[in-house]
């Protein structure tokens, strides 16, 4: 499958052998979007691989901290953990 990153948003969740990486380097060095810095930094074979810049964890989003650039490709990556614990 050719996926066309010009124009992309795309959300990936942790899968259960998730030290095996599932994107390629240059997706993740599009606008990174992490529900948790510290766990994804633990359990995410995608970023650490990659050594990828993180941009914001999604909190920092909704709480108007951080703003991404909406004609950038998006990567949102989760280990489903609270999305929301730098919203406060």
């Amino acid at each position: 499958m050719i996926l066309n990153l010009s124009e992309a948003d795309i959300a990936k969740v942790l899968r259960y052998d998730d030290l095996i990486p599932e994107l390629d380097d240059a997706a993740m060095h599009s606008t990174l979007i992490l529900d948790s810095r510290e766990a994804v930094l633990k359990e995410s074979g995608d970023v650490i691989l990659s050594k990828a810049p993180i941009f914001a964890e999604a909190g920092e989003i909704f709480a108007a901290r951080k703003s991404p650039l909406r004609s950038a490709t998006t990567v949102f990556k989760s280990v489903r953990n609270g999305a929301l614990a730098n919203a406060r």
